[in-house]
């Protein structure tokens, strides 16, 4: 199935990613409100009075006040919305030239290559504050204390671990899209290559026909570009 019979399968897969990326924003601005939710139960309860976070840790590299054995990256949240905020600007620019970049193959290349590049880049970084810090196991924090604000905090964090979860799994998914364009288009630039191929046989014949004798005369000491001559093969050859 040749893709530039199909290009709105190619577009279907950018507008699944600009999707992906509008859920991760909403994930992660409902981690956000979790998050400050969070800092100011805990500030304000009577079983934790020596502690007072700030919320900007949230974006911060240090020890968890709650545990100075355990450090959190939370700098790995900046550049995920600096590649979420690109994604979604660079949607907007594909889908206002998206015939355009279609027939220039080499361009829309280079375009997945570099925000393939970005999710698995964001991806791998998420994995730092969980690995070196809480861990990804949401169910191993206890929300059955016999404390009302115990049980509330708790119920905090578990949300939040649970949307930061999900949010990079939804990383992910979006990183197995670019892999499925990024291979679109690449096959896209191979059937322009074809084309291309093809145009320039065509114009050749033509010469060919409306000058017999010249192409002859020329044909002796160069080389054509030829397809016809290949024992039915698909592949350009020399001769």
């Amino acid at each position: 199935m040749k893709a530039s019979k199909h290009p709105y399968y190619f577009l279907f897969v950018k507008l699944a990613q600009l999707l992906v990326c509008l859920i991760i924003v909403i994930l992660e601005v409902t981690s956000y409100v979790t998050w400050s939710n969070y800092v100011d139960e805990l500030n304000s309860s009577k079983f934790y009075p020596q502690i007072n976070i700030d919320k900007s840790v949230y974006f911060k590299k240090q020890p968890l006040p709650t545990d100075k054995s355990i450090t959190y990256n939370g700098q790995v949240k900046i550049w995920y919305y600096i590649v979420v905020a690109t994604t979604l600007l660079g949607a907007i620019v594909y889908v206002s030239n998206y015939r355009w970049l279609w027939n220039h193959a080499l361009r829309l290349i280079l375009m997945e290559l570099f925000f393939f590049a970005l999710w698995f880049s964001s991806g791998v970084a998420n994995f730092d504050p969980w690995y070196s810090g809480p861990g990804l196991r949401c169910d191993l924090i206890n929300t059955n204390s016999k404390h009302l604000e115990l049980t509330k905090l708790a119920e905090l964090a578990q949300l939040q671990c649970n949307t930061d979860v999900a949010s990079i799994s939804f990383g992910w998914i979006n990183v197995g899209l670019y892999v499925i364009s990024l291979l679109i288009a690449r096959k896209r630039s191979s059937e322009l290559d074809w084309t291309n191929v093809r145009t320039y046989n065509s114009s050749q014949d033509s010469e060919e026909n409306d000058n017999p004798r010249d192409s002859r005369r020329q044909s002796r000491g160069s080389r054509t570009f030829n397809l016809r001559n290949n024992g039915g093969g698909n592949r350009p050859v020399f001769f």
